[in-house]
């Protein structure tokens, strides 16, 4: 691990239990990362646990109101992502929230001018993360104001496990993040556990399929208003022959649902049959993280 920590750009006390913001550059945009530590949570710098979010559109005008930085994101009235992490009843994780670029699930751009060097250099960026959180958390040790005792080392601190959760358009680089984590050339190959979209399954079913089958990552797909059609397709291919049991649609379309379904040991198995309107459906766009995001933390980090 890196001894030089990200510089501190600000800090909150509430939601409890803190909120640092570190300066890591990504791309042509505030190189802002929160990083929330849930209150009544004591992590354990050897072993961390962190939920990585990554936002949809942000840009002036969008569905989801513009924002500046992640800062301003989470702060609105739309995503109030810390305090649903507190009230979700789960061991609890690290959040953390890079900044990305003002779309990043768009067509027509690259990858740097959608999420900048966030999958690349993704061993960095954890890097710095990591750093941040042993120079700055709530468990950090206090400096020397005097300077008295010379420079106070950061300890080590290591990721060992990674949920990945994404929102809108932030399906793109989740995925993308998702299959860089898991191709054995950057960082712990194992570390990624989970990915959970909310109303984000914009790249169609088949990569996902590819990832949970090749990987023991877990994929979780909240259906919204925007992705429903797409979210019901996958459910279909994953819950019928060849199954892909890794993979979870909330809330299910089918009213028998799939994975209950024995057509090998019934003599006339009932075909389940797609279901329009489940449910459990969240229509409202930014309604879906609000909505799922405490099964997503209890099920990622069980409590």
């Amino acid at each position: 691990m890196s001894q030089t920590p990200p510089r501190l750009l600000d800090s909150e006390p509430s939601p409890a239990q803190k909120t640092v913001y570190l300066e890591i550059p990504l791309g042509n945009w505030p190189p802002v990362t929160g990083v929330f530590f849930p209150a009544g949570y004591d992590y354990n710098l050897a072993s961390l646990n962190v939920l990585i979010y990554l936002h949809g559109d942000r840009f002036e005008g969008s569905a989801c109101e513009g924002a500046k930085d992640i800062k301003a994101y989470w702060s609105g009235k739309l995503f109030p992502l810390r305090q649903l992490t507190n009230d979700s009843k789960s061991e609890k994780a690290i959040l953390v929230a890079p900044t990305l670029g003002p779309r990043p699930g768009a067509g027509g751009l690259t990858p740097a001018e959608k999420w900048g060097v966030l999958v690349d250099k993704i061993d960095w960026y954890l890097d710095q993360v990591a750093c941040g959180i042993a120079a700055y958390g709530p468990q950090a040790r206090p400096v020397d104001p005097s300077g008295a005792g010379g420079a106070t080392p950061v300890p080590d601190a290591r990721i060992k496990k990674i949920v990945l959760a994404a929102h809108s358009g932030g399906g793109a680089p989740m995925l993308a993040l998702a299959n860089q984590l898991t191709s054995g050339n950057s960082f712990d190959a194992s570390a990624l556990k989970q990915c959970w979209g909310f109303d984000s399954l914009y790249q169609g079913p088949e990569p996902w399929l590819k990832l949970a089958r090749r990987t023991n990552v877990w994929v979780n797909m909240c259906a919204g208003s925007s992705t429903k059609e797409s979210c019901a397709e996958l459910e279909r291919l994953a819950k019928t022959e060849p199954r892909t049991t890794q993979v979870t649609v909330l809330p299910s379309f089918y009213d028998v649902p799939l994975g209950d379904w024995a057509p090998r040991r019934e003599a006339k198995p009932t075909k389940p049959v797609l279901r329009k309107t489940p449910t459990g459906l969240v229509y409202g766009h930014c309604d879906v993280p609000r909505n799922w995001w405490g099964m997503c933390m209890r099920q990622s980090f069980p409590p």
